[in-house]
């Protein structure tokens, strides 16, 4: 194990020096030693490789040894760390354009991090989840991230990364904006309805009534004309949080 540990702690500083090559070799060197026995140590080892996959544009090679550490976190009874190496394959997943994969891993960890009560992993898969919902243009959904992002990392007193957070759910806003305008150009006055309604749940958030009721009333007009009864409820309630709220 001592072995394994020094190849490890070389392979981490030939790749802080971005020798990947150099790097692997130490790691690949310590993942022999582990070949059995002390799963803990084989999925950090694990993880390392990955991590020189990512860098040298191998993503196959990469999820197959993040999946081996998940395993061997897994088998070593390390919940949290398995979840937390998740992180790495949803990621993965996206950059490779598996977006169903990437998103169904980031919401079973967050999930599996949340029952395990771990606020900062949950508030840092969230903030990921806002941005790779923004690339996605899945507006409403990303907002919905980084808004529990925000509020995660508030409570936790991270300043810099609750920041960020709110720039992204700026972001997701002004995506809003953008696509309410192009329907609102195209004459489709559902798909607009929809979009104020979000735009009034999210004002709503940020507690500006003023706002919300506006965006809650437009919807309202549009989707009872349209006889849209659950929508046009939906928007009421909004009017009337923000009328509760003024």
């Amino acid at each position: 194990t001592a072995l394994a540990q020094l190849e490890t702690n070389l392979g981490n500083v030939y790749f802080h020096l971005d020798r990947y090559g150099v790097a692997l070799q130490h790691y690949d060197r310590a993942r022999a030693m582990l070949a059995r026995g002390k799963p803990t140590m084989r999925g950090l080892v694990d993880f390392c490789r990955s991590c020189v996959y990512i860098e040298t544009d191998q993503p196959d090679k990469a999820l197959k040894v993040l999946d081996s550490a998940i395993r061997a976190h897994e088998t070593a009874g390390k919940t949290l760390t398995s979840a937390q190496v998740r992180c790495q394959a949803a990621y993965i997943h996206f950059l490779k354009g598996n977006f169903n994969a990437a998103l169904a891993t980031y919401y079973d960890a967050r999930d599996k991090l949340t029952e395990l009560g771990s606020e900062q992993d949950v508030a840092f898969y969230n903030l990921d989840l806002a941005e790779v919902l923004l690339a996605l243009n899945a507006f409403e959904d990303s907002a919905d991230s980084a808004e529990k992002a925000q509020q995660g990392f508030a409570e936790l007193k991270m300043s810099y990364e609750a920041g960020k957070s709110l720039q992204l759910l700026g972001l997701a806003k002004m995506g809003l904006v953008r696509a309410r305008r192009i329907f609102e150009n195209s004459g489709n006055l559902t798909f607009t309805a929809l979009t104020d309604s979000y735009l009034a749940e999210l004002a709503l958030r940020r507690g500006k009534a003023k706002e919300a009721a506006s965006r809650a009333e437009r919807a309202f007009l549009v989707f009872s004309r349209q006889k849209l009864a659950t929508r046009s409820a939906q928007s009421r309630l909004h009017a009337a949080a923000a009328a509760a709220a003024s």
